[in-house]
């Protein structure tokens, strides 16, 4: 047990701090909020229901006029970490608080690994993964999980993608296959698709590098090609199901230029966030382009003296190309602000993200790792104490001036009503861009103090690790109660999930969908509001996800949406006939038809393919009716029960083939341990 600790010890180290700063949510004080809380929950919820009931979950009836939540690159259906929470019970909120602080960790510990990979260094491995794991994109955007889970696994596949092309042993292709999957089943596409782009050029420099070398060349094209093929078959049921749903997908179109010049891009006046994070919640106006929860690049105060010292300590291959990454991270980060994104824009699938902003993560990335070099030369005694003491001195005193400036600019009673509400972790309180800054340069220029004085009393690298926990610390309590949690009791929260109903509502199959008293009986709670829907299994036009139907959304413009929900869930055309015992059921519905003549009969459900009709035996055809809602010819004399079904063959056996290929991977993993 000794000798695991002992061995462990930085991991373990970052593992507690990463859980002690985020307290408020690894230790189930309160909820996370927004879109976690209203969008990603429900569709994990929605999942975990249909499988505790026994039924796989291709179809949500619930919200949007149905929606295969299977399909949803974003709803967890396919993350491995979503199933082995599922494992243990419904989704809740106790999985969900789990599921984000698995990102922090997984985070922390993937940066580690990189920084030691790339440093030789476990004490600066141990800072930079802290720094990455509490930065400013990772708390500052913690309500959207794509986006955390991105981040998560990001510096792992760095790492395996560093070892494989420096290396080209076979283990590292699989390595790669295996935390691409991973990454890609969980995480925002933006992310895979930078990825993708990403591991091409690197490809391509390789095979530039080992043009003379015959036997390397060939083992690295054989072994990008394994990991390739393995991260297919991995992935085989993302991929059928994304397949599956594509001809009707709203967003595989290029987004207009126009709409990409008004959406949150990280500009010069969020570049702020490197030295006052604190600063970027402010309702300034300056800021308003770029919502909250996507304006901080922090990736602390000691990371960003050693970046600024990195430049006396370059010697490391991986420099400039950090440099390069950084530099052009900053401008895609930007969108449409510069001109250069109008090149980005004419790329294949770039032009499809919204939030130019995660291209920060990059740079966040890159900056740590350029600070690194320098941390390694002060622990390790080969730097100048006389640089840094002149970096910290210049630090100091353009804060101090900064923070004279501020309170100039600031009233104490403002300044001291944010840092009331914030002892009390309200989310709404107001203050000027200059009471935020003042708040944060005070904290600055005390922690500079502190390091050049702990810099006197011991060593370099417990001094620094001090300081960087404190600055990492402070500065995640400032952001949490606006973009980390919800002030409202995670028990509460949780009592919540035990009274929401067991069984589908059928209650509501003969109102018209659009019959406000559908809502009237939900069980309700703050904080949870466009997909209650969902959560209380109530067939439904409205709700939130981006996953949505081309035609829905053209819909929702032309009318033809108001038409569809002025009636029920299974209607005849000819609304002098109804069908009797409607049932809504899991992926299916179904209903007594009784009919002299030819009658067409309409599921009220965004028309998909792999809808079947079957009245007592016989196969029906299904159409689209109004290019949006599905229509089932019913023969003459037709007398009997209409079972409706939503199938995916393919999808079982892409399963099994995925868990059998996770299965060999793994093995082949631990034979292959060093």
């Amino acid at each position: 047990m000794f000798n695991f600790f002992n061995k462990n010890k930085f991991k373990l180290v970052l593992l507690g701090i990463v859980l002690v700063s985020l307290w408020q949510i690894s230790f189930f004080v309160y909820i996370s909020k927004w879109d976690n809380i209203d969008a990603y929950l429900p569709y994990r919820y929605f999942i975990s229901d249909y499988l505790w009931n026994g039924h796989f979950p291709f179809w949500n009836s619930f919200q949007q006029l149905g929606t295969p939540v299977y399909s949803d690159l974003q709803s967890g259906a396919w993350y491995p970490i979503t199933w082995l929470l599922i494992l243990f019970g419904k989704y809740n909120i106790t999985s969900l608080s789990l599921e984000i602080i698995s990102c922090y960790i997984i985070a922390g510990l993937g940066f580690f690994k990189l920084s030691n990979y790339i440093h030789q260094n476990k004490k600066v491995a141990l800072l930079l993964g802290l720094s990455y794991a509490l930065s400013g994109f990772m708390v500052g955007s913690s309500q959207l999980l794509p986006f955390l889970i991105g981040l998560a696994w990001l510096p792992w596949i760095i790492y395996s993608s560093l070892c494989f092309f420096n290396e080209i042993k076979y283990k590292y292709a699989v390595l790669l296959a295996t935390f691409m999957a991973l990454c890609t089943t969980g995480a925002s596409p933006n992310f895979i698709i930078v990825l993708a782009y990403f591991l091409f050029f690197m490809f391509c420099f390789y095979i530039y590098k080992y043009r003379k070398d015959k036997n390397k060349m060939y083992k690295l094209i054989l072994g990008s090609f394994i990991s390739l093929g393995c991260s297919i078959i991995l992935l085989l049921p993302y991929l059928n199901a994304f397949y599956e749903f594509s001809p009707y997908f709203n967003r595989l179109e290029k987004l207009e230029y126009a709409r990409i010049e008004s959406s949150n891009s990280f500009t010069i006046s969020e570049y702020i966030s490197f030295l006052y994070p604190f600063s970027v919640i402010s309702n300034a106006e300056i800021f308003k382009h770029t919502d909250l929860t996507l304006r901080n690049g922090y990736f602390g105060l000691i990371a960003l003296i050693f970046l600024a010292s990195s430049v006396f300590s370059y010697k490391s291959k991986y420099f400039k190309p950090l440099v390069f990454i950084a530099l052009l991270s900053l401008l895609l980060a930007a969108g449409a602000h510069t001109s250069f994104y109008k090149f980005i824009y004419k790329l294949p699938y770039l032009a499809v993200f919204r939030h130019p902003s995660f291209y920060r993560a990059y740079f966040i990335l890159s900056c740590l790792l350029l600070a690194g070099f320098s941390m390694n030369n002060f622990f390790n005694n080969t730097f100048s104490q006389k640089k840094i003491n002149l970096i910290i001195l210049g630090f100091f005193t353009v804060n101090l001036i900064i923070l004279l400036v501020s309170i100039t600019q600031s009233s104490s009673g403002e300044i001291s009503s944010i840092l009331t509400k914030l002892i009390s972790a309200e989310e709404n309180f107001e203050g000027t861009l200059y009471s935020h800054i003042a708040i944060n340069s005070v904290i600055v220029l005390i922690l500079l103090s502190l390091w050049w004085l702990l810099t006197k009393k011991t060593n370099y690298f417990f001094a620094t690790a001090i300081i960087l926990v404190l600055d990492l610390f402070i500065q995640t309590q400032l952001s949490v109660p606006k973009t980390v949690t919800n002030k409202i009791s995670y028990s509460v929260v949780k009592d919540y999930f035990n009274k929401l109903p067991k069984e589908i509502n059928q209650d509501v199959v003969y109102s018209k969908l659009n019959d406000n008293s559908l809502t009237e009986n939900f069980v309700k709670i703050d904080g949870f509001w466009r997909n209650l829907s969902t959560l209380n299994k109530t067939i439904s036009f409205k709700g939130y996800n981006p996953l949505k139907f081309r035609e829905f959304e053209k819909s929702e413009d032309d009318g033809r949406l108001d038409e569809a929900i002025s009636h029920n869930i299974l209607y005849f055309e000819n609304s002098e006939l109804t069908p009797k015992n409607i049932n809504i059921g899991y992926n299916s519905f179904s209903g007594e038809i009784e009919t002299l003549k030819e009658e067409k009969i309409i599921l009220n459900q965004n028309y998909h393919h792999l809808w079947s009709a079957n009245l007592d035996g016989e196969t029906l055809e299904i159409n689209p009716y109004n290019n949006l809602t599905m229509v089932i010819e019913i023969p003459e004399k037709s007398n009997g029960k209409l079972q409706l079904e939503f199938k995916s063959p393919r999808t079982k056996y892409a399963i099994i083939i995925s868990l059998l290929g996770y299965v060999l991977v793994i093995a082949f993993l631990l034979k292959n341990k060093e």
